[in-house]
């Protein structure tokens, strides 16, 4: 998750209550020129039926809510639960790996990517305005 330009604060959003927020990532993609935001346990199910714990446990909602706070070229990625995602930015590619899928969201459009497959690094750039 802190790879990316702006990191969720998971624990004191969903355990301690704090009002929604990012905090400084590491930016470790700027380089390749991605402006990313990562962000983990995309499918979460351990609320059951009456708790959302997707999208890193902060739920649907109250992550739209933390999209809104992000600037509009960031590109959020979002890694299901026994996921992971493999960037070559030599070979201009990235390979999804293990269970689940992984969703890109940039601007309105959302691109799944399923484990085994590989996509160009192109998936990780802003939509063009």
């Amino acid at each position: 998750m802190a790879i990316g330009t702006h990191c969720l604060p998971v624990y004191e959003i969903y355990k301690a209550g704090e009002e929604l927020s990012w905090r400084p990532g590491l930016d470790l993609c700027a380089d390749i020129g991605i402006e990313l935001t990562v962000v983990p346990h995309w499918n979460n199910t351990e609320g059951g039926a009456g708790l959302d714990t997707s999208r890193c446990f902060v739920g649907r909602d109250r992550f739209e809510r933390l999209r809104e706070l992000l600037p509009p070229t960031t590109v959020v990625l979002g890694l299901d639960e026994h996921t992971s995602c493999i960037l070559d930015p030599a070979a201009g590619t990235l390979d999804v790996r293990d269970w689940g899928v992984m969703t890109v969201l940039r601007g309105s459009d959302e691109t799944i990517i399923p484990a085994g497959e590989r996509a160009s690094l192109d998936v990780l750039q802003p939509v063009a305005s």
